[in-house]
């Protein structure tokens, strides 16, 4: 029962890893396709 939990734990902490590094990738080419002004 334990160790089902840590496996599903260890699943979503991989998902949320993956979706973050996705997130950080899109984010940064954004910024270079669209150059911000607030500097």
């Amino acid at each position: 029962m334990i160790n089902k939990f840590l496996n599903i734990k260890q699943t979503v902490l991989i998902i949320c890893t993956k979706y973050r590094n996705q997130l950080l990738i899109l984010r940064t080419s954004f910024q270079k396709l669209i150059p911000r002004r607030d500097n």
